[in-house]
Parts: C-alpha cells; sequence; structure tokens
C-alpha cells in the first residue's frame, strides 16, 4: 500500500467514526450507493455496505493510479 494512501485513509475513517464528518460520510455513502459502486441495508440502525464489482474495477483503477504516481 503506498504511504500517502494509508495516511488518507486513515484520516478519512478517524474523522467518519469520530462523527466530525457526519454530513460528509452520509453525502459520500448516498454517492458511492447512486453510482453503483457499494450496496448497502440498514440492520438495527446501521448500515451494512459491501462493494460492488463497479465499485472493486474503480477501486483497482486508483490504486493502479496511485501506485504509478508514487514511483
Amino acid at each position: 500500500m503506498i504511504q500517502g494512501a494509508q495516511l488518507s485513509n486513515s484520516f478519512i475513517l478517524l474523522m467518519a467514526l469520530s462523527g466530525e464528518a457526519t454530513n460528509e460520510v452520509y453525502s459520500l455513502e448516498r454517492r458511492l450507493k447512486r453510482e453503483g459502486y457499494v450496496e448497502g441495508i440498514e440492520m438495527n440502525n446501521k448500515g451494512l455496505y459491501s462493494i460492488t464489482p463497479k465499485g472493486q474495477k474503480l477501486l483497482e483503477g486508483w490504486i493502479a493510479f496511485l501506485s504509478a504516481y508514487s514511483k
């Protein structure tokens, strides 16, 4: 994994878990679902999400881009 991407991902996850970025997280969630990158269901007032094949392809593209950029 790329060092910069690890830092960025850690920051995003910590913000989401802290509740500081609640509106941004919900906005991103809706967009990812609407565009078909993730699927989600509500269970016990919590969202349960999984990446779709389309989302996996996008993720692989980003990883390849970041890998090439970091060299």
